[in-house]
């Protein structure tokens, strides 16, 4: 739970969220599992849905990633 949440009595909100821009990676390192990531990409409508969600549960700040 927030310390603001606590003393607000509100429901705790999230302050930060990450996004991965991408899982392609052009590294072929030995030790990494990134061959076995998903490399599909959402479409810009559900990635502009996605981010209003964020921004509706309260996230103000996004870290993109990828």
């Amino acid at each position: 739970m927030s310390l603001v949440a606590f003393h607000t009595g509100r429901a705790p909100r999230p302050f930060s969220a990450a996004f991965a821009v991408t899982n392609r990676c052009n590294l072929r390192c030995v030790y990494c599992n990134t061959p076995f990531m998903d490399p599909t990409h959402l479409p810009l409508e559900q990635v502009a849905t996605l981010f209003d969600r964020l921004r509706q549960l309260g996230v103000t700040r996004l870290g993109l990633v990828g």
